[in-house]
């Protein structure tokens, strides 16, 4: 029974989860260019919540209406205009989504900050229960998961976390990247390539905490020695280029990830 001093024990417990978060909003996918469909895209976040929730997690998606209650959103998105968008093909077919990307950390800053990945990077391992965990570590100062294999501290956003004054920092550095590149004669800019761009400017600490999804999609199958190649990791990421440098079953291609992941996890 719930009364307004009672709550039950589920309601507790949900209360006591770290959230989880990720950004989509529906956009045509011919403008997206993630080689996903709407029914794949559909699929992919419905594991997406269901991997994180069985890990311990509280997953939930944010779209463009929670970015535009940040208070500097009117500010800050005309901005994007500015940035080069246009993709390899010099074409901008996907200037939206490149656009949203950017707006994502406005929503983070918005609902308060704490934790955000893509929808297609999954747990590998379950949150941890004790309750300094509800918050953004490192004082909340911003951290990025994913580390450029080999480099010198360039972070991937796939999975970041920071409080909320963090990601407002971060959006507009990576704003301000953008516009210092826009006269270097790129043709695309996006805030993947300026958080890798920024990584020698102390604007964020790295957690080398994410794998590479090729790493773990191999051909002859998973097995209890393979296990040694998710240690000390906490998610994987199954990435476009993850689809192409990992094994996927013949005709396998993006589209199919839901599955492939599904029969990975």
């Amino acid at each position: 029974v719930t009364n307004g001093t009672t709550t039950t024990t589920k309601q507790r417990r949900r209360r006591r989860r770290p959230v989880m978060y990720t950004f989509f909003e529906w956009i045509p996918p011919r403008n997206r260019g993630t080689q996903m469909s709407d029914t794949a895209d559909k699929a992919l976040i419905a594991e997406w919540k269901s991997a994180w929730k069985a890990a311990g997690w509280d997953p939930r998606v944010l779209t463009l209406d929670d970015a535009k209650k940040h208070p500097q959103y009117d500010d800050y998105a005309p901005k994007l205009n500015s940035i080069p968008m246009l993709g390899v093909d010099g074409l901008g077919g996907n200037v939206v989504y490149n656009q949203l990307c950017f707006l994502r950390w406005l929503a983070m800053a918005a609902v308060g900050g704490g934790y955000m990945c893509d929808y297609d990077v999954f747990p590998v391992s379950r949150a941890p229960q004790h309750s300094n965990y509800l918050s953004p570590p490192y004082d909340g100062n911003f951290t990025v998961y994913c580390k450029i294999k080999y480099s010198r501290n360039a972070g991937i956003p796939c999975l970041l976390s920071g409080r909320a004054e963090e990601w407002t920092r971060m959006a507009y550095r990576l704003v301000e990247n953008g516009l210092k590149n826009a006269g270097s004669g790129e043709s695309m800019w996006s805030d993947m390539l300026a958080l890798i761009d920024m990584r020698n400017e102390n604007a964020y600490r790295i957690n080398d905490a994410v794998l590479e999804g090729q790493d773990v999609l191999l051909q002859h199958g998973w097995t209890p020695q393979d296990c040694n190649i998710t240690a000390h990791k906490k998610a994987i990421h199954f990435s476009h280029e993850a689809m192409r440098l990992g094994y996927l079953n013949p005709g396998e291609t993006a589209e199919d990830r839901p599955d492939i992941i599904r029969r990975f996890l």
